[in-house]
């Protein structure tokens, strides 16, 4: 019914999810936890790293007897996948987007590919500029700039801003 990760962490596929809503239907199999006002056991959820709590379970994409909260439940998840995982080991965000993404091709909904880059862990090397002499003052650069300048203040004063 799962898929066993490294590390104890139990995740439910969504090949294993669809066709056994029978066995998934049965309250007295575990604990359950309520999505959109049904009832859903482990099975039902994408990623269940505790079976004992049920606030762990992220990812409901099965919603029991109702296949437009179960849609709806995956565009959601889609949408807030970055906000919900931002603290998960990138390979665990990799594969648990590779499975809400099936899901959601599976009903029917749009998903775009994404590729999770693992974290540079690595500290950054900060380069050194060279010691670099002064500039030389140039005459011809300071005649242009005071030349312009005049200039623009006399068109600033012929426009009547002074």
């Amino acid at each position: 019914m799962s898929l066993k990760l490294a590390a104890g962490v139990v995740v439910a596929t969504p090949a294993t999810i669809f066709g056994k809503t029978e066995r998934m239907a049965d309250k007295k199999s575990g604990k359950t936890r309520k999505v959109a006002g049904v009832d859903l056991n482990a099975a039902c959820f994408l990623w269940t790293p505790d079976l004992e709590n049920t606030g762990s379970w992220l990812f409901p994409v099965l919603v029991l007897g109702d296949e437009a909260k179960t849609r709806n439940q995956i565009v959601m998840h889609l949408h807030n996948f970055d906000v919900r995982t931002a603290a998960l080991p990138c390979e665990l965000r990799q594969e648990l987007f590779d499975m809400l993404r099936g899901c959601a091709i599976s009903h029917g909904l749009r998903a775009e590919r994404r590729v999770f880059a693992a974290k540079n862990e690595a500290p950054t090397q900060t380069v050194q500029p060279p010691n670099e002499k002064p500039l030389k003052r140039d005459k011809h650069a300071e005649e242009l700039i005071a030349k312009a300048d005049r200039l623009a203040t006399a068109f600033l004063k012929s426009l009547g801003y002074e």
